[in-house]
């Protein structure tokens, strides 16, 4: 996220004495990643094909008592025209 902001030039100043001491690189190379970066983090690289390959598992269905905030209604409040409007969801 941090090479995000530093290419989109936003004017966000960074310690960049920092990045290097916590070795977070702060050069773009010419494939738009980090320079020497091993591409386990870039789409399509190693770590992608293992997500890709694992099992899908869902909370939801392994634990049916959240289905109780599924169903219950709770109640809304916002304001509009300057009146406090309460409604159940």
């Amino acid at each position: 996220m941090v090479e995000q902001i530093v290419r989109s030039e936003c004017h966000i100043l960074f310690d960049f004495e920092a990045f290097d001491r916590w070795h977070i690189p702060r050069t773009i190379g010419q494939d738009g990643y980090p320079s020497g970066s091993t591409g386990e983090n870039r789409p399509g690289g190693d770590s992608d094909r293992q997500d890709a390959v694992q099992k899908i598992t869902d909370r939801l269905k392994t634990t049916p008592l959240w289905w109780i905030l599924e169903i219950l209604p709770l109640k809304y409040m916002y304001q509009k025209d300057g009146r406090w409007v309460i409604t159940w969801w």
